[in-house]
């Protein structure tokens, strides 16, 4: 079992601590990283909230983190100085503090995900809401199906450029639940990768609590599920089906679909 990690705040407050964001732009090699945790921890500064996010068309990595200069044995210019000079390290910005025991996290616009190949655009959740609530009452299980298949529709297209990213299928499933979380549209609790099964689990879906009362409480997740049907079907090369087993919003602790990774699709056509 996986969980997902937690996101960073934008703001930090700790009473009393002399509190920084640190964002540090270096080559996509996993040395620099132990590199620059490395020289932190060599000067007693306490880390949080610590993200790495890679870019691969730029071929850098951005590691982030809020970080406590309370006992720190260095000051925080000479600390900019030999990150900088750290081996692989591109650039180094470290946000002012607000007041003793407040930092604020760089926000970078726009926002980006899957390593800045696609832009995330932010809709504000009652505007979602209602797109949702709009399709399903207007046309009842009819919208659900379109849903579905508008979701699968994305997944199939968009698939081969989200697999680039991906070293494996834990590594794809695991990426596109943390962009569903960065959009807003679910908040991730785990999943489970095996021989022709993907099991994820979420709570908060917006698309569930929107539809389930519209049809009688039943799973409802249908955007996001052929989303991720669509996509894990073009990475693997197998036929995929889904099933939401438990849904949030009809009474279950959370919400639960399940992939089905069937024959492979060269070998179906082959049979057709």
């Amino acid at each position: 079992m996986s969980r997902m990690s937690r996101d960073v705040p934008t703001l930090l407050f700790v009473p009393d601590k002399q509190i920084v964001y640190i964002s540090i732009v270096a080559d996509n090699v996993p040395e620099v990283v132990d590199s620059v945790f490395e020289l932190i921890d060599n000067f007693g500064i306490d880390i949080s909230e610590a993200t790495i996010t890679t870019d691969f068309k730029a071929g850098e990595k951005r590691i982030s983190f809020f970080a406590d200069l309370s006992q720190a044995t260095v000051d925080l210019g000479d600390l900019r100085h030999l990150l900088e000079r750290t081996r692989g390290v591109r650039g180094v910005r470290i946000s002012d503090p607000l007041m003793t025991g407040v930092a604020v996290a760089d926000i970078e616009f726009p926002v980006t995900t899957f390593g800045g190949m696609y832009r995330a655009v932010i809709i504000p959740g009652p505007w979602l809401r209602g797109l949702l609530e709009n399709v399903v009452r207007k046309f009842g299980a009819t919208g659900l199906y379109f849903l579905y298949e508008s979701g699968r529709g994305i997944g199939l297209r968009e698939g081969p450029k989200i697999s680039n990213f991906a070293p494996n299928l834990a590594k794809l499933v695991e990426g596109l639940l943390k962009m569903l979380k960065s959009t807003g549209f679910l908040n991730p609790t785990g999943y489970e990768v095996s021989e022709g099964r993907v099991a994820v689990r979420f709570k908060s879906c917006i698309e569930c609590e929107v539809a389930a009362p519209l049809v009688g409480g039943n799973p409802s997740c249908n955007l996001v599920r052929g989303l991720m049907e669509g996509v894990l079907e073009t990475y693997t090369g197998r036929r995929c089906e889904s099933k939401e087993v438990r849904c949030e919003y009809k009474g279950d602790e959370e919400c639960e679909v399940v992939f089905s990774l069937k024959e492979s699709l060269a070998e179906e056509k082959g049979h057709q």
